[in-house]
């Protein structure tokens, strides 16, 4: 860009007039030449330059705070969109109406200043595009623009929804699962690309974890492997014992903190492409350094009340008016269309669309994934959590209840009921018992031949069982399931249930025929009589099939 002197005397003379007279340049005999080194002069003198901007009106000093903050340079449509625009009228009007004295805008004034001027700039495609900006000069002046503190401002506080959604813990939750699961079975990484067990791993644990979102797993699995809490061996996934174990026993506030500081830290993942309103067909001008984009939003959200409820929208006015360009540096470049309709979405008219998109895609996912706030159930409000205002380091942390004040109930049905908050030893049940099922805070195992065979095969022997299940329950070990562990050891499986179908037919012929028939080949059909049979349950679609292309309806 030009000197600040090259500026001034391109300037037009009847301008040039009007930016000395503001610096109280006295005019009298002075060419344009002479006036355009002594304005350069009087604005390169710090205490000059002090003064002049102290009297700007806030507005004026936010403007040059933010072009100067920006290196000097702004697109034209950016800049203007937040402090408005320049009249573009001849020196004749000018002198005539006098329009510096009445300045529609902050760039306005600082156009009347010799502040701010308008040049071009090419960008790396090669294409030009009309920018707002300061001489090198003027970068000095930055430090003299001092931001209003507005840091002790609270956002708006709004009305509780008569909804609540909330996740607490389940992350944490579902991560101990994830690890259980990685631990007992081999699951492999086709070409070592974490992406690719999401789907497999969603399928499999379809019933066992607490939200089974696609884009959640694969968040909660980005965030344990940057946290180191898993890793792929060859091709295998699998815990990391050298740091999934002390996660496992750390409160579960310090859980949470290990998966948000991994999620705040991480280059890699990009919250703008796991906006679902959104559909990012080229960038031009969006923000490089997702972890600047993502500080801004936290940043924003440290103006929450903790337990009280904000409106989005209230989120919106705050970033809005502090970091506007926060996302796009230039908000008529990017390629970005609305995913539901099709339409590009440009301009700073767009906005609420693309950046209010943005920061209601990271409320409504990682900060509430993570238990960070608490939302209405179309995530339009939220409340800023007291386990948030820790992680945020706007309260002071207490200590958690103690893990054996939660309950651990070993019945004689051979069921274990655990809290969900006591992950390590949940994770060590996991070994030696299968899970069942999960009910609130609560999760249940059970004890079975094939459990216990699995913990054997992990060298974990019946006596070690059953010394971790006495140590670890409430109520100590039910003798009679003690006797029942102790003689599957020494007797093996001695009953199996399996769920059936039972298929009763009219005619002993039909049964004959579907056992000797090649489409049935496969299927385990054993009769129980002339017109009677059993057959597995997942069995019984295909067998059905068979039976209407042979002609017979089933009831």
């Amino acid at each position: 860009m030009r000197s600040l002197r090259q500026c001034l005397l391109d300037t037009d003379p009847v301008v040039l007039r009007v930016i000395a007279t503001r610096w109280s340049i006295d005019l009298t005999g002075v060419k344009p030449r002479d006036l355009a080194e002594q304005i350069e002069t009087t604005i390169g003198t710090p205490a000059r330059a002090a003064v002049v901007i102290d009297d700007l009106p806030q507005s004026e000093q936010d403007a040059l705070r933010a072009l100067l903050a920006a290196g000097g340079t702004l697109p034209v449509a950016n800049f203007s969109q937040r402090f408005g625009s320049i009249r573009s009228v001849g020196p004749a009007r000018l002198e005539r109406e006098q329009l510096w004295r009445t300045p529609i805008s902050p760039a306005e004034n600082l156009w009347y200043l010799g502040l701010l001027y308008r040049g071009f700039e090419q960008l790396p495609s090669g294409a030009m595009r009309e920018v707002f900006f300061a001489p090198a000069e003027l970068l000095p002046l930055l430090p003299l623009l001092k931001a209003p503190d507005r840091s002790g401002v609270p956002l708006e506080i709004g009305v509780a929804p008569d909804e609540i959604r909330a996740n607490g813990e389940a992350l944490a939750d579902d991560l101990c699962t994830l690890l259980s699961h990685l631990h007992n079975n081999f699951v492999r990484v086709p070409g070592a690309q974490l992406r690719s067990a999401a789907d497999p791993l969603r399928s499999t644990l379809s019933t066992q974890l607490r939200d089974t979102q696609a884009v959640r797993l694969e968040f909660l699995l980005h965030a344990a492997a940057r946290a180191h809490l898993i890793k792929i061996s060859g091709q295998r996934l699998r815990p990391d014992p050298k740091y999934s174990t002390d996660w496992l026993r750390a409160p579960g506030l310090d859980q949470l903190r290990v998966l948000f500081e991994a999620w705040r830290t991480d280059p890699a993942w990009n919250d703008l492409q796991r906006s679902k309103r959104l559909h990012i067909e080229k960038t031009v001008s969006l923000r490089p350094d997702t972890l600047v984009v993502r500080a801004t939003i936290l940043a924003a959200l440290r103006a929450a009340v903790p337990g009280a409820w904000h409106t989005l929208e209230a989120l919106f006015v705050r970033v809005k008016a502090q970091s506007p360009d926060f996302l796009r540096a230039d908000f008529d470049t990017d390629y970005i269309r609305d995913a539901a309709t099709g339409e590009y979405l440009r301009g700073f008219a767009a906005w609420d669309r693309v950046e209010g998109a943005l920061l209601q895609s990271v409320l409504a996912g990682p900060l509430f994934w993570l238990g960070l706030i608490e939302t209405d159930p179309d995530a339009t409000e939220f409340s800023l959590t007291p386990r948030g205002a820790k992680l945020l380091g706007l309260a002071q942390e207490a200590g958690e209840a103690a893990e054996a004040d939660r309950g651990f109930a070993v019945r004689a049905d051979a069921t274990i009921h655990i809290s969900a908050a006591r992950r390590y030893d949940r994770f060590q049940l996991a070994r030696v018992a299968d899970l069942i099922a999960v009910v609130n805070e609560e999760y249940r195992y059970r004890l079975t031949p094939s459990s216990l065979t699995r913990a054997n095969s992990q060298k974990i022997s019946t006596e070690k069982v059953v010394d971790f299940l006495a140590q670890s329950a409430d109520q100590g070990l039910p003798p009679t399931l003690t006797k029942a562990i102790q003689r599957w050891a020494n007797k093996g499986t001695e009953v199996k249930v399996n769920r059936a179908v039972i298929v009763q037919v009219k005619d002993a012929a039909i049964l004959k025929r579907l056992q000797e028939s090649p489409r049935t080949r496969g299927l385990a059909i054993e009769p129980l009589g002339p017109t009677a049979a059993r057959i597995n349950e997942k069995d019984w679609p295909k067998l059905v099939a068979v039976l209407a292309e042979a002609g017979v309806l089933v009831d």
